[in-house]
């Protein structure tokens, strides 16, 4: 759930190796982007048919598979631009690996790739099956968006109906992160069980398609409008011919992270034949505090002092409060100045911006006005949302499972919340597990792509034990 300003850095694209007959630049290209002392993963995903496309994905920021608008190969050399971004990426092959530079919003850094034969993982789902897939077409509440997604149900009646949402970031149907699919193996896992479940590619993914405003402004209000879609969707199913076995049956909620409080915030709306919801490391306490939690994080990688940190964080808390007040009529010259104000009362000025020249930062507060003056749209929704709201009034039962090492959403806020709604909400923490619900070692964000379970045994139990006794 790291829902970081994404427009601070960039995706990347993620896919698999082709026949060896292919072109030198199709298949995966993956490597590690070092930009202000933060570390991501990037996975480019080139293809030749019917042209040279490519797409990028940044797994730990929840980027899957996003197109790039121009893609180029000459002899060796290869360039990639998404103008939507402002990012670029130019290299050359040198042995195994490119050699480039990834730039975004003209700052350079240095991305070297090689590239990864990948193998499916022991969970991935594999055909044939023992229930009914359908490939599936639906559209928005207000029409811009045809949205595309899989239904999967069992051949009997299913006890009842699973809708799938995913975290933050745009995700396709499977909730793609590196080579894992984790909601293809919920979905396999519950449809064996006797649920019927839909899951769908987001606005902007896969094979989604809208206006194109409606996918570059997504704002959380319309995520909350898509889950409308996807409950109406599953509720007409029988009218569409998807499943009549599946129609007319009660509907539970699973969500991911950010999907998790989508799901609660559509049970706090008691729409009819909605009955539950599951939060799998759910997002449920205030985005602004999630927000500085995830900042002090960071900020303490660079400065690797406390007191500096906390000093910096006191800073942070002001830009944040500015930024919340900040209109679209305020002039730049009241903004920049209001951020020049705040810089000059931090009290370890020197150390602090001696320890962001280490990272290729010279002028903070230049620094702090641009990034900070990126607060808008979904991120100021993010951070002025509030999901303890939906989670008081919503009067259906919650279950969330979580992992004790989840470094991206506190164990500690969502017992205490847990324990104060425990009449309608059921916890279940999960020793050694991370954000994506796997065993885990270091339990680092790295870690994610390096372990081959996408789904620990244990956090399935828990849903699966769930939902029976929901519908024996």
């Amino acid at each position: 759930m790291l829902h970081r300003l994404i427009a601070l850095l960039a995706f990347a694209l993620s896919s698999s190796l082709l026949a060896q007959n292919q072109p030198w630049f199709v298949g995966n290209w993956t490597g590690e982007l070092n930009a202000f002392g933060t570390r991501l993963t990037l996975t480019f995903h080139l293809v030749d048919s019917p042209s040279v496309q490519a797409f990028m994905s940044v797994p730990m920021q929840g980027a899957s598979r996003i197109p790039a608008e121009e893609c180029s190969v000459k002899g060796k050399s290869l360039r990639i631009a998404l103008s939507a971004f402002n990012i670029q990426y130019e290299a050359q092959v040198q042995g195994d690996s490119l050699i480039g530079t990834f730039t975004q919003a003209g700052r350079p850094f240095p991305l070297a790739l090689a590239k990864r034969l990948d193998q499916p993982l022991p969970q991935t789902p594999k055909a044939p099956f023992p229930y009914g897939t359908r490939e599936v077409q639906f559209h928005s509440v207000d029409g811009r968006i045809r949205f595309a997604g899989t239904f999967t149900y069992p051949k009997q009646e299913a006890r009842a109906c699973i809708v799938l949402f995913s975290g933050s970031g745009t995700q396709d149907r499977d909730e793609r992160i590196g080579e894992h699919v984790p909601f293809a193996v919920w979905a396999d896992t519950l449809t064996r069980l006797g649920f019927a479940v839909l899951r769908v590619d987001d606005r902007g993914a896969g094979l989604t398609i809208g206006q194109p405003a409606a996918i570059q402004n997504t704002r959380l209000i319309d995520l909350f409008s898509d889950g409308l879609a996807y409950i109406k969707a599953v509720q007409s199913q029988a009218e569409s011919g998807w499943n009549s076995l599946s129609s007319g049956l009660p509907i539970y909620l699973i969500g991911h992270s950010q999907g998790a409080a989508i799901a609660t915030h559509l049970l706090a709306q008691n729409h009819p034949g909605v009955q539950g919801a599951i939060g799998l490391s759910p997002w449920a306490y205030s985005g602004l505090k999630v927000n500085r939690e995830q900042n002090f994080a960071s900020s303490m990688q660079v400065l690797n002092d406390s007191s500096l940190t906390e000093d910096f964080m006191a800073m942070h808390d002001q830009l944040i409060q500015l930024s919340l007040k900040r209109s679209s009529q305020t002039p730049d010259e009241e903004w920049v100045e209001s951020v020049e104000q705040i810089w000059a009362s931090c009290s370890h000025q020197k150390a602090i911006r001696k320890a962001f020249q280490k990272i290729g930062i010279r002028d903070m507060p230049a620094y702090l006005s641009a990034q900070y003056k990126q607060i808008e749209g979904f991120m100021l929704d993010f951070i002025s949302f509030d999901p303890l709201i939906d989670i008081q009034s919503a009067q259906g039962p919650i279950l969330w499972v979580q992992g004790s090492n989840d470094i991206q959403v506190q164990a500690q806020e969502l017992k205490a919340i847990a324990l104060a709604h425990s009449k309608k909400i059921e916890y279940v923490e999960l020793a050694g597990y991370n954000h994506l619900l796997q065993p885990c070692n270091s339990c680092t964000v790295d870690e994610y792509f390096q372990i081959e379970t996408t789904i620990g045994e244990d956090a399935i139990q828990a849903v699966c034990e769930w939902l029976l006794k929901q519908n024996p």
